[in-house]
């Protein structure tokens, strides 16, 4: 059941349908608890973050916030808006709050991801590489029957690419369609494997098998070049427009595919496409992104943890549990 509260002319406004609720109070607060850490460790450790590149992500956060909280109080102004577009504003306002969230949230880990690297603990490049030698697999050589065939090259560099451009459409689809549990369990999902992601990560690094192997191209190099520079303390100004996915185990774009195809579920026709989609994407992340092939089982066993966890949480704030757990509980 949820709590539903009359709305301005008697309309019952559902506990779903508000853009904000009580779970956003601790999504909130998460990115607010680690953009507090954030601060205390740049400045204890004399780092910081160069201000144009701070203010360039502050104005797009505030305004998808704005934007946001205007549509909520236009959609409740029912004598204004005509009734057949309450829905949709609502709906849209529900949206932009969800993505400024995730804006925020991925500015906040992704420093402190920078951080964590930068302690710069021993690498396990080695031991990912053996792991991957038991199970018959050898990366170089995967690498090489890929970049000798370009098409197959270039339809998987469009996979990898497509994570971050679902990270925003998915989550505007499903807001639009007025899905908004799928969207907030979607979102909190994204956010708890992304902590659990960085810190596994900070604690058992590993500088991805482009450079391990040294047979990536000067491009492909290029999008891990911070990664030393952490580490040897060179890089002490950050630039969040800048930063980069700097993760290889476990494989966060097979965490993100994942996701992607879980929040999907409600619509049969969107599932398989995005199914399809996503199983290319984690193919990709192997040469694509300088992945380990256990990257990618470690990045599905942290999905499963994820869900699990989310999932003894929701049972722990919501009663009575559905017998099939199909529909989000996830406010």
């Amino acid at each position: 059941m949820q709590a539903a509260t009359p709305g301005n002319g008697g309309r019952t406004i559902h506990k779903q349908d508000r853009i904000f609720v009580g779970g956003d109070f601790i999504r909130w607060g998460v990115v607010l608890a680690l953009m507090i850490v954030d601060a205390i460790w740049l400045a204890q450790t004399h780092r910081s973050i160069e201000p144009a590149s701070l203010i360039s992500t502050v104005i797009p956060v505030s305004a998808l916030a704005t934007l946001a909280g205007m549509l909520f109080l236009l959609d409740r102004m029912q004598w204004f808006v005509a009734s057949r577009f309450r829905n949709p504003l609502s709906n849209v306002a529900t949206c932009l709050h969800c993505v400024a969230l995730l804006v925020a949230f991925s500015n906040v880990t992704a420093i402190l991801q920078y951080l964590l690297i930068a302690l710069a603990p021993p690498l396990i490049d080695q031991d990912l590489a053996e792991l991957d030698a038991r199970m018959g697999f050898h990366w170089p050589l995967v690498y090489e029957w890929v970049r000798s065939r370009p098409p197959i090259t270039r339809l998987l560099h469009l996979a990898y690419l497509s994570g971050m451009v679902q990270l925003v459409t998915i989550p505007v689809v499903i807001g639009l369609k007025g899905k908004t549990g799928y969207l907030r369990e979607l979102v909190s999902l994204i956010m708890l494997s992304s902590i659990l992601t960085i810190l596994i990560a900070g604690v058992y690094p590993a500088g991805e098998a482009y450079s391990f192997y040294g047979l990536a191209s000067p491009s492909e190099l290029h999008t891990i070049s911070h990664f030393e520079m952490l580490r040897n303390g060179s890089l002490r100004v950050f630039r969040p427009g800048e930063m980069q996915g700097l993760v290889s185990i476990p494989s966060f774009h097979t965490i993100m595919a994942l996701l992607f195809i879980q929040s999907m579920r409600w619509t049969r026709c969107g599932f398989w496409l995005v199914f399809l989609l996503n199983a290319l994407m984690i193919l990709s992340t192997i040469t694509e992104g300088g992945h380990y092939l256990i990257d990618i089982f470690g990045g599905i066993a942290l999905w499963a943890v994820s869900v699990g966890l989310m999932h003894l949480f929701t049972i722990r704030r919501s009663a009575p549990v559905p017998s099939h757990g199909t529909k989000p509980q996830v406010n």
